[in-house]
This record gives structure tokens, sequence and C-alpha cells, in this order.
């Protein structure tokens, strides 16, 4: 009886663990650290969203197939949380006039973004957050 009890109590956390789709996860036998990446995953409209873990430090990378320009050093996106309040992260890569990625230190509060605004050399886009549970699902898969 003690047997079946503790394995019902192992059936969420087993099938959780399975829950994680990863492109990349592997150890690098130098510095013995881990490097991750899930699958690109759609969260709205023409956004997909990708974790990546390197080492210590993790990242959110989001592509999307959004007609509003180059992305540039003028480019951004601006992360707008359930409380109303934004943050705002800067494009630090090449100017990009094919397919652009945005890249950045994850933010504290992923689980409570509701909608991005991306921002490119023409325009700018408003994206809503279609799939809130996976923001925090990827980072669960990065530990």
């Amino acid at each position: 009886m003690k047997v079946l009890a503790t394995l019902l109590l192992l059936i969420p956390v087993l099938s959780f663990g399975q829950d994680c789709k990863y492109r990349m996860h592997k150890v690098d036998e130098f510095t013995n650290k881990a490097t991750i990446y899930t699958k690109l995953e759609k969260i709205g409209p023409s956004l997909r969203v990708q974790f990546v873990r390197i080492g210590d430090e993790k990242y959110m990378r989001m592509k999307y197939d959004l007609n509003i320009g180059c992305a540039s050093s003028d480019s951004y996106v601006i992360l707008k949380y359930e409380n109303d309040s934004t943050e705002k992260l800067m494009y630090i890569g090449e100017t990009n006039c094919s397919s652009p990625v945005f890249a950045s230190l994850l933010p504290d509060n992923i689980d409570s973004i509701k909608k991005v605004r991306i921002r490119h050399s023409r325009s700018y886009r408003d994206v809503k957050i279609s799939k809130p549970s996976f923001l925090i699902k990827g980072v669960k898969c990065l530990d």
C-alpha cells in the first residue's frame, strides 16, 4: 500500500518532466556547465518563444513573423505585465531584415506577461500572449 501511495505521488512529477521539449540539452565536457535550449513554442499570433540556459544564466528568445521592418539598434520589445507595469528590452544584435530573433536575460516576473510590443524600423506590433502557461513551464524546463 505504501508503494502504491508513493507511486501515485510521483505521477505528477514524472508527467511534468516529460512535458519539456528540448532542442538541445548538453553538458560542456570542459566547463561542466549545462547548455539547454527549449523548442520554440507559439505563445501568440506570429510570436514564438524559446528559453535558454548557458551555465547559470537564463535567457528568453523571441522569434516573430511580423512585417514591421528590420531589427536594428533602435529596435526594442516592451513587456506588459498583469499589473500594467512595463519593462523595455533593447535589441542588441546586428541589423537583421530577414529573420529577426530578440534575445534578453530572463525577466524576473515572466509568469505575468500579458502582452508584448515589438518595435522595428518601420512600425511596431502589439501581440497578446495567448499561451501564458508555456512561459511558466518553459522556465521550469531550464532547471
